[in-house]
């Protein structure tokens, strides 16, 4: 079984580096990409040079702003990019501050007995579902200035977005969608097969999502549940058991895993885990090496 791993960095050149030995497997080929506005960290990592796993640095480039559907499309170009390059079983999204918490044999074993299953996390709840309809029911505009460096046009895209949102409200609009609409983290392993019908829905997602907040925790969510994959969702009611991935949004927005966490992450069944920072997790890394290299 071939795997291909999608990952999405802008900083931690460190932790990215230690992520790449931890999935250099001849069974993986790697597909990386840097945010447009990381030049340094791009030419960086030209120098990457794997001993087993086949490395590919994306040329093309997107300028990725948090909660706007930039961060939809650098997902639908690494998918595009990884199918036009290769065969796989899976497709695994993780970012630049992501670890493995188990071996690639583990890794490999553990996909080849659930094959055909999508490991697409779902967030169940009222909380979630009143969040979801507050990301989708109106037409939000600049949602690339969100979290802009300059704080001026931060507030003057805030000001327009709120204005508009409020007539949205004076004249009772809300936006129609043709699907259920779902939500839930935004990393993910699919099949090739899903990852092919998700780059022929591409036109529909881009316009669908486009003006809505964080799409990306919502557009590969909302495809497979109105999908025949539906019923190959590995796990609809556990949003993490879903993806496999290790995440507390309890302690933060995520957490940073320490070395204090390492009992936790021990004993936990999953995958994947996130996220982590050279500072915080320092003790750390070394016992996820460790980890990935025995289990």
């Amino acid at each position: 079984m071939k795997h291909a791993y999608l990952i999405i960095a802008h900083q931690e050149k460190g932790l990215l580096t230690t992520l790449l030995s931890l999935l250099d497997d001849e069974r993986n080929d790697i597909y990386l990409h840097i945010d447009k506005k990381s030049q340094g960290l791009f030419e960086e990592m030209k120098k990457t040079v794997l001993k087993h796993a086949r490395f590919y640095l994306l040329d093309e480039r997107i300028d990725i702003r948090w909660g706007d559907i930039s961060q939809v499309k650098v997902e639908l170009l690494l998918i595009r990019t990884a199918l036009s390059c290769g065969t796989y079983s899976y497709l695994h999204l993780l970012s630049g501050v992501d670890m493995p918490i188990k071996s690639q044999d583990y890794v490999h074993d553990f996909f080849e007995t659930h094959n055909g299953y999508e490991f697409v996390g779902f967030a169940q709840g009222e909380k979630n579902e009143q969040d979801l309809a507050h990301k989708t029911r109106y037409v939000y505009l600049f949602t690339r200035y969100l979290k802009d460096a300059n704080a001026l046009r931060r507030f003057g895209a805030k000001c327009i977005r709120n204005s508009f949102v409020k007539c949205q409200q004076l004249f009772n609009y809300k936006r129609h969608y043709d699907m259920t609409l779902k939500k839930g983290a935004n990393w993910f392993s699919i099949t090739s097969q899903f990852a092919n019908f998700i780059l022929l829905k591409e036109k529909y997602i881009l316009s669908t999502f486009k003006h809505t907040l964080s799409p990306d925790e919502s557009f590969m969510q909302t495809l497979l549940w109105n999908s025949d994959s539906r019923f190959l969702i590995y796990n609809k009611d556990d949003e993490f058991e879903g993806c496999m991935r290790l995440i507390d949004w309890e302690r933060g927005g995520p957490y940073v895993w320490t070395f204090q966490d390492k009992k936790i992450i021990l004993s936990s069944n999953k995958l994947f885990a996130r996220k982590f920072s050279s500072e915080a997790s320092q003790e750390l890394i070394p016992f996820i090496k460790s980890l990935c290299q025995h289990i």
